[in-house]
């Protein structure tokens, strides 16, 4: 789980540097990936229904967005695992 878990946080963080060429592949790519991790946020559904609808500039805006949350809740995930009492 943790190998796969860093696999995708590298995936998207390489996705997250190049944002202007992710695909609707590339978003629901990294949705799967933040679902797989355990914190998949809602918006991001919903956002990926409207970008498959959406065509040209606002598709891509969309898609920057899904992979921002994304990449988001991966990092949200990361840091659950180390959560607990500070004393």
């Amino acid at each position: 789980m943790k190998l796969s878990i860093t696999i995708a946080a590298l995936a998207l963080s390489l996705t997250a540097a190049s944002l202007s060429a992710a695909s609707l592949d590339d978003a629901q790519a990294a949705v799967k990936a933040a679902k797989t991790a355990g914190f998949p946020w809602t918006t991001t559904v919903n956002l990926l229904k409207k970008a498959d609808k959406a065509e040209g500039d606002k598709q891509s805006t969309i898609i920057e967005s899904i992979m921002l949350q994304t990449a988001a809740s991966m990092k949200q995930a990361e840091l659950a695992k180390k959560a607990g009492p500070r004393f």
